[in-house]
């Protein structure tokens, strides 16, 4: 009896050693091949994990930012300045332009529902520009600080945001919903 527990629980300890989900932070000169992942679970505990970034599927994020049903390019914050108002004028356009998805079906152009729904979604993009071009990129000395951080301010990151930890700059991918996914800017840039 006792002998079979400890099989099974060397068993689990083996199986938990071999996945490539790591909690506790990688050496400042590995940063660049890790992927960070904050998950709130349904019971509000928040929990990170350092994955390999050569098993995590960056194609998942087609290192795009949905808003509102429109998609765009992430653009690091850092990158080059942005016209938010012409951003804001073709995500109008695009969204006038396209058909909505198929829960929106009821919302027509003639009597100025779409136009609206159009606006609204469109603002959201425009906000988060205007905030991206005046927020500077977040530093910390330690995985640790960052990673306390990012935990507590979740809901107030803006994908395309940047973070540098311990000296390696990650950008966010995923941000709100539960879930916050940080990459090496290194893997997305290019």
């Amino acid at each position: 009896m006792i002998g079979g527990l400890l099989a099974a629980g060397l068993a689990l300890l083996l199986v938990s050693c071999g996945s490539t989900r790591h909690s506790a932070p990688p050496r400042a000169e590995e940063l660049t091949g890790y992927v960070l992942v904050i998950e709130e679970a349904p019971d509000g505990q928040v929990h990170h994990s350092w994955q390999l970034a050569t098993g995590f599927d960056l194609s998942r994020y087609d290192l795009r930012a949905r808003v509102g049903g429109t998609t765009g390019s992430i653009l690091l914050a850092s990158s080059r300045p942005r016209d938010c108002d012409q951003e804001h004028i073709d995500c109008f356009r695009d969204c006038m332009k396209r058909r909505l998805p198929a829960k929106w079906n009821h919302l027509k152009r003639e009597d100025g529902s779409k136009s609206r729904y159009c606006s609204t979604e469109c603002l959201r993009q425009y906000q988060d520009c205007l905030k991206l071009q005046q927020s500077h990129a977040l530093q910390f000395t330690s995985t640790n600080e960052a990673v306390d951080w990012l935990k507590r301010h979740r809901t107030e990151l803006l994908v395309g945001g940047i973070v540098v930890i311990a000296g390696a700059a990650f950008v966010i991918l995923s941000a709100g919903a539960g879930l916050v996914v940080l990459a090496p800017v290194v893997l997305v840039a290019g």
